[in-house]
């Protein structure tokens, strides 16, 4: 095929021959420019254009801490690290009036923690500590272990506490 004969099809075709050359121009700039590249042109992303925000997630961790021999009871969130919030639920424990007996019952990272126990005043009670992603959840798996812990005494709530995870941008 000869020149004339390329360049009459093109032609035809409405194609603009300096578009062959190089593509992706934004409008108003001629093909040539260094504004002009391959293809890209003002379509999609600018690599030049202000830096996204990269985030990253936090978890946070909550914890129960006991006294048995006293029935108190110290809970810590939104603690950085399983090992604080242990400590913090020991703290409040102590603080409560808690003796050296408080102890670590529970903990639990980026959800939530419900303590349930009797109604009644009974010989010997079960208190039941469960955790779930929401308040309801963790209740839902504590009341029916209190209930069969109870002998079928039925329970109510003492307490429930979350430690949500959250984002920071860096």
């Amino acid at each position: 095929m000869s020149i004339l004969r390329l360049l009459a099809l093109i032609g035809l075709l409405g194609v603009n021959a300096s578009g062959l050359a190089q593509t992706g121009c934004p409008q108003g700039v001629g093909a040539g420019s260094a504004r002009c590249g391959p293809g890209g042109g003002t379509m999609g992303p600018s690599s030049s254009g202000p830096r996204q925000p990269s985030v990253r997630w936090v978890s946070t961790w909550g914890a129960y801490a006991e006294d048995s021999t006293r029935a108190i009871v110290g809970s810590a969130v939104e603690k950085r690290s399983k090992r604080a919030a242990e400590r913090a639920a020991i703290k409040r424990c102590k603080e409560m009036g808690g003796g050296k007996e408080c102890r670590v019952v529970m903990t639990f990272s980026n959800g939530c923690g419900a303590l349930v126990e009797p109604i009644e005043i009974l010989p010997v009670m079960w208190g039941s500590y469960q955790g779930g992603a929401t308040v309801e959840e963790a209740l839902a798996k504590a009341f029916p272990e209190c209930i069969e812990k109870n002998d079928g005494h039925e329970c109510k709530v003492v307490h429930t506490a979350c430690s949500k995870a959250y984002t920071v941008e860096y």
